[in-house]
């Protein structure tokens, strides 16, 4: 920065200081804590407190500096799957200040991601960040980062009612279809119609 705002060090020094003073604190660092280009300093994030994690959303440089050491990585998240939630930074929808291509970048987010964690390094592919070198996931490892982390971490103290979640979707679905239900662009109309079609596909 400019000197007005806190350093790079200052924030995470910030961190560190709390966990210190709470080494048993649930803490979830977004973007891996912005630490993905030092595996060593990741390593001691989590052996030194036990109860930390971070969510996988990727910065401009976090899935790039994971493709440079694609070998060591994968050992990483091998060994730590059960501290990683799954993230993606995105929207579906415009905002202020967004043209297409940005708009079409956020929305594919999803899809990179998996891709990075799924496919094979044979699979080399490039995103709008770069290069990057998938790390082919085992199973086991997919399943904590994408849906297992979450569920220890928030047990839900009842099974979903996937009856209820069609039946209110659909309710939405008509709104939207009809216009009753308000928004402020036209195109957020077919956006969030077709997201509420997915929905009550997946729950039939």
């Amino acid at each position: 920065g400019d000197g007005t705002y806190p350093s790079f060090q200052d924030l995470h020094d910030e961190v560190y200081e709390i966990l210190e003073k709470f080494p048993k604190l649930h803490f979830c660092a977004a973007h891996c804590f912005y630490i993905s280009h030092d595996i060593e300093q990741m390593k001691m994030f989590f052996e030194k407190w036990e109860n930390t994690s971070f969510d996988l959303t990727p910065g401009q440089s976090t899935l790039l500096e994971f493709s440079k050491k694609p070998d060591q990585w994968k050992e990483f998240f091998k060994k730590y799957s059960h501290r990683i939630f799954f993230g993606t930074d995105t929207y579906n929808q415009f905002i202020e200040g967004d043209d297409l291509a940005r708009y079409d970048e956020y929305w594919s987010a999803p899809t990179v991601v998996r891709k990075f964690f799924e496919k094979t390094p044979e699979d080399a592919f490039e995103a709008s960040i770069g290069h990057l070198v998938p790390l082919n996931m085992d199973d086991d490892g997919l399943k904590n980062i994408y849906f297992g982390t979450h569920e220890k971490l928030h047990p839900t103290t009842r099974p979903l009612n996937k009856e209820l979640i069609a039946k209110e979707s659909e309710k939405l679905l008509e709104g939207i279809l009809d216009r009753t239900v308000p928004f402020e662009e036209e195109s957020d109309y077919e956006t969030e119609a077709n997201n509420l079609k997915q929905i009550i596909k997946y729950f039939e």
